[in-house]
């Protein structure tokens, strides 16, 4: 079982100085009231959010006013959260391509992040997705 904010905060503490240098806001808006959990491995959703938030801090990559959104909430008894950034996004017709192995848009990426990310998530059960050009939303069962 993930204790979800606990989860947030240590992803987010992997990737704050790297965040901070690159000047990205990150905003943390949970969708519920009390305690948030996930039936899911701790260290399998800290990785899984590391590797969101990194592919989003490199679609930000130069632009001004950089932000992540990171909502989370439930929905029935699923866990929803959703990584937001306000980059260029994907092209949503290539979705499928993007969490494929060694698929990369980037100069010098190994293009598995979110490879690694769908995997994670799998293993718990769960569904991860693009749910817009800049928004991935990860749905795992809730504790």
């Amino acid at each position: 079982t993930t204790d979800v904010p606990r989860s947030i905060q240590r992803a987010l503490n992997l990737r704050r100085y790297h965040l901070a240098r690159a000047r990205v806001t990150v905003h943390v808006e949970p969708a519920t009231d009390g305690p948030a959990a996930a039936r899911m491995d701790s260290q399998y959703f800290e990785q899984m959010l590391v590797n969101l938030v990194l592919n989003a801090e490199q679609a930000l990559a130069g632009r001004p006013d950089s932000e992540i959104r990171i909502g989370y909430g439930r929905s029935g008894d699923t866990l929803v959260l959703t990584v937001v950034d306000n980059g260029p996004g994907i092209d949503l017709a290539r979705e499928s391509e993007y969490f494929q192995p060694f698929m990369t848009t980037r100069e010098g990426a190994i293009g598995l992040g979110l490879t690694a990310a769908r995997a994670l998530v799998q293993t718990s059960g769960g569904t991860l997705r693009f749910a817009g050009p800049s928004a991935v939303e990860m749905r795992v069962p809730w504790r």
